[in-house]
């Protein structure tokens, strides 16, 4: 596993060798642990089952796209994934994610 997440410019991300990197599952779970909420709550709101999230959190899965949407709205964020392709390489680099915290305007 790599390093603790780290807030850059209220981007959450794993640094390892040198890449910025983040498995979703730790990223959803640190996200969750410091706005004090509970599986239960966070999977509630987004409509799915507390097992489910405890199995991404736990690294059980990525989940899809509209899954990540949920959780980051049922926490208060956004997120952003990005799939890079380093050209020097035919193998795909590994997904990053970051994510926003959403603004009361």
């Amino acid at each position: 596993m790599g390093a603790p997440i780290a807030d850059h410019a209220g981007l959450a991300t794993v640094h390892v060798g040198g890449m910025v990197i983040a498995d979703p599952g730790v990223v959803v779970s640190e996200i969750r642990k410091r706005r004090g909420l509970s599986q239960k709550v966070v999977a509630e709101r987004s409509g799915m089952s507390q097992p489910a999230l405890s199995r991404i959190e736990g690294g059980g899965g990525i989940p899809d796209i509209a899954t990540l949407l949920r959780l980051g709205a049922a926490m208060g964020v956004r997120f952003r994934v990005e799939l890079v392709v380093d050209d020097d390489t035919t193998e795909i680099e590994p997904l990053t994610v970051h994510h926003r915290q959403l603004t009361n305007a």
